[in-house]
């Protein structure tokens, strides 16, 4: 479900720029313009981010090609667990990534 996508880019995020992994917990509006595209790229933008003090709170928006606003989920919860880092490998810092589907 190409969906996944926007929740795993908030996890990759805290996991980039606060070094500690975490899970999705909640969603608190999601709202819908058009489908992901399968067949092409699109952007991700993490956005809003809100640190507490067991994780963060965001906002996640996939964009089309010219920058039309295609998904967005508000209130993006996801929780810190220190116990989580043994289940994931060292954070590489290597700039923007591109995901191919």
């Amino acid at each position: 479900m190409l969906a996944d996508l926007m929740l795993q880019s908030a996890l990759v995020w805290v996991r980039r720029f606060r070094n500690r992994a975490c899970l999705p917990m909640e969603i608190a509006r999601a709202r819908y313009f058009a489908p992901l595209p399968a067949d092409q790229e699109f952007l991700i933008a993490v956005e809003n981010v809100v640190a507490g003090p067991a994780g963060v709170t965001c906002s996640v928006t996939a964009l089309d090609r010219e920058g039309r606003v295609l998904q967005v989920m508000e209130g993006v919860s996801v929780v810190e667990d220190p116990q989580l880092e043994g289940k994931f490998g060292p954070a590489a810092r290597t700039g923007a990534a591109t995901v191919t589907v």
